[in-house]
């Protein structure tokens, strides 16, 4: 589908959409990535092991940090390059009518 909407809008929205992918990819496995580490956090805390937690509940931290950023640039990308593909595709409209 996005090969079709890059084919239909031209070359010149190519490289951004692909981008945006990209990033919006890289931020769902880096969620991922912070969902699996609660697995060894939560089992560390339910064994009262609160020193075996800490250095999996940092990694967690830093993960989730690492998310937010990502999210928040994904998100700004997204937008940016939604609505240039809308003006996109209008202007693509407008010439074929």
């Amino acid at each position: 589908m996005i090969r079709m909407l890059l084919r239909v809008l031209g070359h010149q929205y190519a490289r951004p959409v692909r981008r945006t992918v990209a990033l919006m990819t890289a931020t769902a496995i880096v969620e991922g990535l912070s969902y699996a580490l609660l697995v060894p956090v939560l089992r560390a805390l339910f064994d009262n092991d609160a020193d075996a937690a800490r250095p999996w509940l940092i990694a967690f931290g830093a993960a989730v940090a690492v998310y937010a950023v990502l999210r928040y640039v994904s998100d700004l990308s997204g937008f940016r390059v939604g609505t240039a593909l809308l003006r996109g595709t209008y202007r693509r409209l407008g010439d074929h009518l």
